[in-house]
């Protein structure tokens, strides 16, 4: 039986970053902050034995194109797509692939793990928490596309370059002056955002490494809506996939997310907000959520029988859990030579199963299914002893609840290593809560 176990993943930059200023006129070809980070060293440490084990260090070329946008909470650093290049892979002798071939791999995968911590870290920079104990805001003029914000520019002197901001200055409402963490009020329309999942396209082959490549990554479609959409005013809405960053603002309300991170098998998030295009308090304050759930992988079942004739199921899901994951059992006997199957049990939640009594028993038939509708089974012979020739005749089951005090082993959190890579199992990832 092959259990998922923790991982940690350790940061270590081989050299200063580099900051370039630019127009920020596109994130793509003229971001307003274009950050490089050469060298850049992750080591994975795997924990075996009660202790971590590093398995590998994986090191890379990484290039962060940022543009500013201008929110209510302040300037909102995004980001499309997070370069990676020249990967190497060393420190790797507990795998079995070669490391060339596992930076192929990686290379693939890295943008998705890079944007998810540098995600995290970017959170709006306030600039009205120095003046609104002052009764004073910085308005700064909201972003154009293709121009950026006349607000955010670049200066130049000698041989430095400046990140200037242009803004002017406002009035603070009473709630703004005694919370220096709150910008201008709002306007009483602010934007409601809708957004539905209407498609889910999974290759097998971008969610695995064969060895040589990857197919290509899963693609959420989603359809998005506005309260305010009514046709007079221009909508935009923009995205963040888990915890990573948030994308530029796009008026296409059919949104595709197609990052490298879907490869992970577990449960999604997709969070969506909307504002009226120029009109930068019209912000949606609260994202709407989009659960998206990439499994292909079916639950894990192993049957266990003691001396008694008491039968133990232990059913695993790295991506549903227990919670989530339906078990139904049969048991059989052979009548003449042949086996016959008595009738199914009820449906249950794996957290809910209990020790079977199956000592009449020859044969057990178990089904477990994820929320995805993957189902694993198995079928196998019961081998000790039997009731005795009253204790049963229709072979009919029930599971419950265990009892106080009595559990499943519990499954730990996916090895990040073996979902990147599916060296030496195949990846299983469970979602964050």
């Amino acid at each position: 039986q092959k259990q998922a176990a923790p991982m940690a993943i350790v940061l270590r930059p081989q050299t200063p970053p580099h900051i370039e200023i630019g127009g920020g006129t596109d994130v793509a070809t003229d971001p307003l902050l274009h950050v490089t980070l050469n060298q850049l060293s992750l080591d994975f440490y795997a924990w075996s034995l009660d202790r971590y084990i590093r398995v590998m260090t994986a090191t890379m070329d990484v290039t962060l194109p940022v543009n500013l946008d201008v929110t209510p909470e302040g300037l909102q650093p995004v980001i499309d797509e997070i370069g990676i290049s020249n990967a190497t892979v060393d420190n790797s002798a507990l795998l079995r692939r070669e490391p060339a071939l596992i930076a192929t791999a990686l290379q693939e995968l890295l943008g998705g793990l890079i944007g998810d911590f540098v995600g995290g870290a970017l959170a709006p920079i306030d600039v009205n928490s120095l003046l609104g104990s002052l009764g004073l805001t910085l308005e700064i003029p909201p972003s154009e596309p293709g121009a950026g914000s006349p607000g955010l520019r670049k200066l130049t002197k000698g041989n430095d370059d400046f990140l200037g901001i242009f803004a002017t200055l406002g009035i603070a409402t009473p709630e703004a002056t005694s919370n220096a963490d709150q910008q201008t009020a709002l306007p009483p329309v602010r934007s409601e955002t809708t957004a539905t999942l209407v498609g889910l396209e999974i290759d097998p082959t971008g969610l695995r490494f064969d060895g040589s490549s990857l197919g290509p990554a899963p693609q959420a479609l989603l359809r998005l809506g506005s309260s305010l959409d009514d046709g007079s005013r221009a909508i935009e809405w923009q995205y963040q996939l888990d915890r990573g960053p948030w994308h530029p603002f796009s008026t296409d309300r059919n949104l595709t997310v197609d990052d490298s991170w879907l490869r992970i098998q577990g449960r999604h998030v997709v969070k969506v907000r909307s504002r009226v295009v120029g009109q930068v308090h019209s912000l949606d304050p609260e994202p709407v959520e989009v659960v998206v759930l990439i499994d292909d992988e079916a639950p894990v079942v192993s049957v266990a029988e003691d001396p008694e004739g008491q039968v133990t199921l232990q059913v695993s899901d790295t991506v549903s859990g227990s919670a989530r994951t339906l078990v139904r059992v049969r048991l059989g006997d052979l009548v003449d030579g042949a086996l016959q199957w008595g009738p199914w049990s009820l449906w249950l939640t794996a957290d809910e199963l209990a020790p079977l009594e199956a000592s009449n028993a020859a044969f057990i038939d178990v089904q477990a299914q994820d929320e995805d509708g993957n189902i694993g089974t198995v079928t196998q012979p019961l081998i000790r002893g039997r009731g005795a020739a009253d204790a049963a005749g229709c072979q009919c089951v029930a599971i419950g609840r265990p009892p106080t005090g009595s559990g499943w082993i519990p499954w730990l959190s996916a090895a990040a290593l073996g979902l990147l890579l599916g060296t030496r199992r195949r990846r299983r990832k469970a979602a964050a809560d």
